[in-house]
């Protein structure tokens, strides 16, 4: 099995962090987090080891979550990117498989083969044009 990293990267816009808790305000709002109240953050993203892979396993607000589509309701768009060492970047190609939403956020779950004896993932949002 492959060993995932325990790094999980966040790619944030220059938008700014209004409540100055140290998390963009786009990421908070994707992750259905509350970008103007500084005492609550995103929930963590986790990197768990699976049979000739690995998996990502994160929540997405409701509201933005698009039916998996790499656009979301008000425009953004988001993407996975995995690297074996931090420097070369490449799109992670696996199954999104969406949970039922639970108080305004969808568990999401990324499946990632994979023989690389480590694997960064990432999680990468953009604002909308």
């Amino acid at each position: 099995l492959v060993a995932p990293a325990s790094l999980v990267q966040v790619q944030p816009d220059p938008e700014g962090d209004s409540d100055g808790d140290g998390t963009a305000d786009i990421i908070e709002r994707f992750f259905g987090s509350n970008p103007a109240d500084s005492s609550v953050l995103p929930s963590p993203a986790t990197v768990t080891p699976v049979q000739g892979g690995v998996q990502l396993s994160f929540l997405v607000d409701a509201d933005l979550y698009n039916n998996g589509s790499a656009t979301l309701s008000d425009g953004s768009t988001w993407r996975i990117r995995c690297s074996e060492n931090l420097t070369h970047w490449t799109p992670a190609v696996g199954n999104l498989s969406p949970g039922a939403a639970v108080n305004g956020k969808i568990p999401v779950t990324f499946s990632m083969p994979t023989t690389a004896p480590s694997c960064f993932l990432r999680i990468e949002v953009d604002p909308a044009p």
